[in-house]
């Protein structure tokens, strides 16, 4: 049986039609997943800076609830006419200085959203 030009038009269009499907499906897809990656990375990158500021207004609330407490004994002993021991009057310097470091933390992490 011979073939005809028809038949082999036929085949040949069939064949094309087929690839051409093809890869505006791969396209297609291929469009989609790397949308949906980049919805992922940002969503991800949002999920982690709300983690990170969480934990720095955690370790801010620790600290001010540690300085309050200190003052809260210096306000006591000074009705008292008392003074901290040496201990808690270095306890309290170090902590303002860690007051003090954990604004500039917080300062930071409430600009987040506004960095590139």
């Amino acid at each position: 049986m011979a073939t005809t030009v028809i038949e082999v038009v036929d085949t040949a269009v069939k064949i094309g039609l087929g690839g051409l499907i093809t890869l505006l499906g791969t396209i297609l897809v291929t469009k989609l997943n790397h949308g949906h990656e980049n919805s992922k990375d940002v969503r991800k990158r949002h999920f982690d800076a709300l983690e990170s500021v969480g934990s720095d207004i955690e370790e801010m609330t620790h600290v001010c609830l540690r300085y309050w407490a200190l003052i809260i004994e210096w306000a006591r002993n000074a009705a008292q006419d008392m003074d901290l021991t040496e201990k808690r009057k270095e306890e309290l310097e170090r902590t303002k200085e860690d007051l003090f470091n954990q604004f500039k933390s917080l300062t930071v992490a409430r600009l987040w959203p506004f960095r590139g």
